[in-house]
């Protein structure tokens, strides 16, 4: 890193003033080999990391807001992942600026541009994915028209965006799910860990597409790497609820491999404790005596946030940094978790802190309150909660 500073001027003085192209053409293919090569830290030393990486990319930052106009599609893309695969995530105007150029350039991006960069802009390393959604939006007619160029793997990429994003018009889904029933070539485990996710976001209930997921794995001899298992041991209460008659034995018997070394600490363990997370357990006490279980695991794998363990209540709170950040929302993704959790009798609320915080104090009280009254009636008819013991009054002492 300190060889790309210092060199800087060496690197670009190589190129005329005047060949924009080149200079940012450059200036992306050496942030993305350092970026797609940054070997892997210890946790301690994951800030010291984020240092480095953010002032080489201060010292790129005019060449690449000057100069990203004159990318050509090939670094527009390696440009995109490059900015993915750094850990800081103070680069918004360079993020806005591919962005615009993506959409200026989407009728001339085929299938590889396409998978790269919507690839890109999904798995965000520091953020719950980045872009707004008229850019996806006006991605879709290109990949409607490059839909016979991807193969399965890149076009898997594509659909756990747009399921992830909770986006597309039901034609692109339509030939999504028609793409899963055509293929008849043994899937990786990565493509079948985007497309579990996708039918998992989806809410998708039809047989023959969890059929062909299901017979792709077990025809795959290679074991399933600890890395892509989330979705896998996800899909096993997923079916459980939906298809409970399905004997599928045999599918749960290739999870035991990676469950021996699966820790969802590991996945979770980005979850902290800020200011608004400690505002809204404190705004929970303060204003309905509720005293929550915070931050649990279940099944080794599911994390619900606010919890009332006997009650099987649960709020999701979820703070700006946690948001699709252009458009200030939650993903699928992180709506998943506690979707399934209501499989098993849980009913959860997600909420953002920007709802929370647009409330005023008494609309905000009455929120809450409607919604846990509600949430109680609910688990009294499923007889998860006895009406008499007083254990059980959630929030009575607040009305």
């Amino acid at each position: 890193m300190k060889t790309l500073i210092k060199n800087k001027d060496k690197y670009l003085n190589e190129l005329p003033e005047e060949d924009d192209q080149g200079r940012i053409h450059m200036v992306a293919n050496l942030l993305f080999c350092y970026a797609s090569n940054f070997p892997k830290v210890d946790i301690l030393e994951i800030n010291k990391s984020i240092e480095k990486q953010y002032e080489l990319y201060l010292n790129y930052e005019y060449e690449l807001m000057d100069s990203i106009q004159f990318c050509d599609n090939d670094h527009l893309a390696r440009l995109v992942q490059a900015v993915y695969l750094f850990f800081f995530d103070k680069c918004w105007e360079v993020i806005n600026r591919l962005e615009h150029k993506t959409r200026d350039e989407k009728d001339t991006l085929d299938s590889y541009h396409l998978t790269k960069i919507i690839r890109g802009f999904t798995r965000f390393k520091t953020r719950n994915g980045v872009g707004r959604n008229k850019t996806f939006v006006q991605l879709e007619q290109p990949i409607h028209d490059n839909f016979d160029n991807f193969d399965i793997r890149s076009l898997s990429e594509v659909m756990y965006a747009y399921g992830f994003r909770e986006q597309g018009n039901p034609e692109l889904h339509e030939k999504f799910l028609k793409r899963i029933l055509d293929q008849d070539e043994l899937m990786d485990h990565q493509t079948v860990s985007n497309l579990l996710y996708y039918a998992m976001f989806t809410d998708n209930t039809d047989e023959a597409i969890w059929t062909k997921i299901i017979q792709n794995n077990l025809q795959n001899d290679a074991f399933i790497p600890v890395t892509h298992y989330t979705p896998f041991k996800m899909s096993k209460f997923y079916l459980r609820h939906h298809f409970p008659d399905l004997d599928i034995s045999d599918y749960y018997s290739k999870f035991f491999y990676p469950e021996r070394y699966f820790n969802t600490n590991i996945r979770d363990n980005k979850v902290a404790m800020d200011q608004s997370k400690v505002d809204f357990i404190q705004y929970l006490v303060g204003n309905f005596f509720l005293y929550s279980v915070d931050y649990v695991p279940f099944h080794n794998l599911f994390l619900l946030h606010h919890c009332f363990m006997d009650q099987k209540i649960a709020i999701n709170f979820f703070a700006n940094h946690e948001m699709l950040p252009q458009e200030h929302r939650i993903s699928a993704r992180q709506k998943l978790d506690g979707k399934i959790m209501g499989y098993e009798g849980w009913e959860v609320l997600n909420v953002t802190q920007k709802e929370h915080e647009s409330m005023i104090r008494e609309e905000r009280n009455e929120f809450y309150r409607a919604w846990i009254t509600t949430a109680k009636e609910r688990q009294y008819e499923k007889g998860i909660m006895s009406r008499d013991p007083p254990l059980y009054k959630l929030i009575e002492q607040s009305q």
